[in-house]
């Protein structure tokens, strides 16, 4: 039984090593995502304070 346990816990280690760089990729994907989303939002929110008439612009611009 302990013979079994060791192993096991030696592979945790090594998946402890790879968590960081998988976290810190999601970290900065999620932190770049919630900046972009944060812009979007209060440059939509903006602009539909604004002038109304900017969507319906946009909405023409896309249906030509």
């Amino acid at each position: 039984m302990k013979n079994t346990a060791m192993p096991r816990e030696r592979p945790t280690p090594v998946r402890n090593v790879e968590k960081p760089s998988f976290d810190l990729h999601s970290l900065f994907t999620a932190l770049l995502g919630s900046v972009v989303l944060r812009y979007i939002n209060f440059y939509y929110f903006k602009k539909v304070i604004a002038s109304p008439q900017w969507l319906l612009e946009i909405c023409r611009g896309m249906l030509g």
